[in-house]
């Protein structure tokens, strides 16, 4: 064993040491949002939507699962209904409500199902 060989185990013990460190922070993440059912989070999201100045007339939105596993959340915002509200300063409203709250909340397990619609966003 030449003298850089003990340098290289450690320097790859180190690095795989870095890797379950960053995965186990990654799974703690997730374990700290709070786990909803959709048809609560359409409720939290439109109570949020609403206290939004010129948004007050929003009366829905929908929530789909997301499968792609790539993201740190498990939902989306499909669709809203903006009522007598303008559309755009809504919409651009709600992204930013919806990406605060994906750092909140999950999708519970059994509310996660997989559906074809759920890589649609809000343009």
């Amino acid at each position: 064993m030449g003298r850089s060989e003990p340098a290289r185990i450690i320097f790859g013990a180190v690095a795989a040491a870095r890797s379950l460190l960053a995965s186990i922070n990654d799974r703690e993440n997730e374990l700290a949002k709070l786990a909803i059912k959709p048809q609560d989070l359409e409720v939290i999201l439109l109570e949020k939507l609403q206290s939004v100045p010129y948004c007050e007339g929003a009366t829905n939105v929908t929530v789909h699962p997301l499968a792609d596993t790539a993201v740190d959340t498990n939902w989306t915002i499909v669709n809203f209904n903006p009522g007598t509200s303008g559309i755009d300063s809504c919409a651009a409203a709600l992204r930013k409500i919806e990406r605060d709250l994906q750092q909140v909340y999950t999708l519970r397990g059994e509310c996660a199902a997989i559906l074809p619609q759920c890589s649609y966003r809000l343009p």
